[in-house]
């Protein structure tokens, strides 16, 4: 952090956020949630939250939970 601020975070996760996404971190290459994620099924994790994650962790990858949540849902064929 520089002078105490929040450091920035990417814009696809700024994004994410202001979309209203529930996201929480996975696996790079695995893609297995690093976190313990079925709390984010009904509810979204806070930014400061989504920072802690961003700048605490090597590379990962996100995950969306789909459904009411995020107002996202997918159909798999």
């Amino acid at each position: 952090m520089v002078n105490g601020d929040t450091p920035p975070l990417p814009d696809c996760l700024e994004d994410y956020l202001y979309r209203g996404w529930s996201i929480f971190p996975v696996g790079y290459r695995n893609k297995r949630p690093l976190v313990p994620w079925k709390q984010y099924q009904t509810a979204a994790p806070s930014r400061d939250r989504v920072i802690n994650w961003h700048w605490g962790s090597s590379a990962c990858g996100w995950a969306v939970a789909l459904g009411p949540v995020s107002n996202l849902f997918a159909v798999d064929i």
